[in-house]
């Protein structure tokens, strides 16, 4: 999912002194990078030099969350509540920490106090329909994800989650209408192929799943669900021996996710 991301303006970007801005500056440099370790040492010490200041609360809680420590994140956020810091960036990485944790509900009640001071956030209608999703609420996920896609037409994961969603409420023709579409802006992501191919198991269409289960494999060689699912398609249209040669395949890679030792056994001689 997107995590929002709160670029800060340094006046002296090239300070070679330890003050509270430079501390400020490298570590959002170090967040970019990916260097949250490091980040959170930085805005650490800035919080040490400046401890009223809700902005290096919510750029290190965004950090936390990106390491997995999702209550100190929490901790961060209550107290940038406290100074009375951005309360969109507060109530959007609220919500992701919530959302990590599992807590759908209350991610979902700090995405959605984000979405009412922004209703024209992606980030925020995106997120409320993937905590719906959770929840089992898959018509307003549905109408979150259907705004956020119009707010970002080429946004895969919100197609790709939508066409999801409507799988699990039986729209079959919804579902593999988001997923062609999901193809056609990233014609070289595995997974994709992957998922409509499945989709179209779940619809018995089998001869119009290898396609997207070939071509899954043909961009990535260890698919390894794509053999899979291809092995059950070629059971299904009775070409046995290439469902027996990717389910030998499966075995040489120790694949466990589901059984296929029983079909080896019964079909593969």
């Amino acid at each position: 999912m997107k995590i929002i991301y709160l670029a800060i303006f340094i006046a002296c970007i090239s300070c070679n002194s330890i003050t509270y801005e430079s501390l400020l500056f490298k570590g959002e440099n170090a967040s970019k990078r990916n260097n949250f370790k490091e980040a959170v040492d930085l805005f650490s010490q800035a919080i040490e030099i400046n401890t009223n200041d809700p902005l290096v609360y919510i750029l290190r809680a965004y950090c936390y969350n990106e390491l997995s420590e999702y209550e100190l994140a929490l901790t961060d956020l209550q107290e940038a509540s406290r100074l009375n810091g951005d309360k969109y960036s507060i109530y959007l990485n609220m919500g992701n920490s919530y959302f990590r944790l599992k807590k759908y509900q209350e991610a979902f009640h700090y995405f959605k106090a984000a979405l009412d001071i922004n209703p024209n956030d992606y980030n925020a209608n995106f997120n409320i329909g993937f905590c719906c999703f959770n929840l089992g609420a898959n018509e307003n996920a549905v109408k979150f994800l259907t705004a956020a896609i119009s707010i970002e037409p080429k946004s895969i994961e919100a197609i790709g989650l939508r066409g999801l969603v409507y799988a699990e409420i039986g729209d079959y023709e919804q579902a593999l209408e988001d997923e062609t579409m999901a193809i056609e802006l990233d014609p070289k992501d595995d997974q994709l192929y992957n998922f409509k191919g499945q989709l179209l198991v779940d619809i018995e269409k089998y001869e119009e799943a290898l396609y997207y289960f070939n071509s899954a494999i043909k961009l990535n060689p260890e698919n390894l669900e794509a053999y899979y699912y291809r092995s059950n398609c070629y059971m299904q249209t009775n070409k046995i021996n290439k469902g027996c040669d990717d389910l030998r395949f499966l075995k040489s890679k120790n694949y466990t996710e589901h059984d296929i030792s029983t079909v080896i056994s019964k079909y593969c001689k």
